[in-house]
């Protein structure tokens, strides 16, 4: 295991090498040791696919076999940087963020996600969620506005978006 170790320190990007390491690493449930082999070749990795899919699976065998989270997050982060319209990296932060009660967290990624959705009913989903979170978990009154405003850009009769602004406007004495 020490020797596929250094070979993969000295050749990250071998196919074969990170094949056998990660083979081993399974049978051997060292997941602690090819994760930080990993990171440390990740900055020598050039190839930009190949980086986001190490970060990817870092994160993976950081979140399901080492259960940090702190360390999942951070690479399922790097991968956006890597791709910021990833959707695993995108669903996985969500999930986390969802399952810590991060609400600033989430908002970003439920916000980041609306504005890249293609499809105006899952862009007008995303405003909503967005602008829920907003009002009821981070007290940002303006941003759920917002959030809701852009959901009445795509739909100008959204009942459910009218509702919500009613009623932040109300609780603001705005109305």
């Amino acid at each position: 295991f020490d020797r596929l170790l250094r070979a993969f320190n000295e050749l990250p990007e071998d196919p074969e090498v990170r094949q056998r390491l990660i083979a081993l690493a399974e049978a051997r449930e060292a997941w602690e040791a090819v994760t930080d082999a990993f990171e440390a070749a990740s900055a020598r990795v050039e190839d930009l696919d190949l980086k986001l899919g190490d970060h990817l699976r870092m994160a993976g065998w950081s979140r399901e076999s080492l259960n940090d989270l702190d360390r999942a997050i951070a690479h399922y982060r790097a991968a956006l940087e890597i791709s910021p319209e990833n959707d695993a990296a995108l669903n996985a932060l969500e999930g986390l963020f969802k399952e810590r009660g991060d609400h600033a967290a989430l908002a970003e990624i439920v916000e980041q996600r609306g504005e890249m959705a293609f499809d105006l009913d899952e862009k007008r989903r995303r405003y909503h969620q967005l602008g829920a979170l907003a009002a009821e978990h981070l007290g940002d009154i303006p941003r759920a506005v917002a959030a809701y405003e852009q959901a009445l850009e795509i739909d100008d009769a959204d009942a459910e978006a009218l509702t919500a602004l009613e009623a932040l406007h109300e609780g603001a004495e705005d109305w």
